[in-house]
């Protein structure tokens, strides 16, 4: 994650594949859980469009800024921040 962030903190999208839900790959992302963000999907879900969660990670992680976004021009250079 260090390589796509360089703070360190991403974002990991889990689509239950058989092969990616095996004990090894479970036990892996456990074990690493603290090194990003994890999305959970259903199991072998069809809807594998994340742009709703992303967005919602983006404005949560806005809004806990601290002083917040006043205008539309904080919100805009929050967010690239983020």
């Amino acid at each position: 994650m260090s390589i796509v962030r360089s703070n360190g903190l991403g974002q990991f999208q889990q689509d239950n594949a058989t092969p990616h839900a095996s004990r090894v790959a479970t036990k892996w992302l456990q074990e690493h859980s603290y090194d990003f963000r994890h999305f959970h999907w259903a199991p072998k879900s069809p809807e594998m469009n994340i742009i709703e969660d992303i967005r919602d990670a983006f404005l949560h992680a806005v809004e806990n800024r601290s002083p917040p976004p006043r205008t539309p021009m904080d919100f805009w250079t929050a967010l690239k921040g983020e």
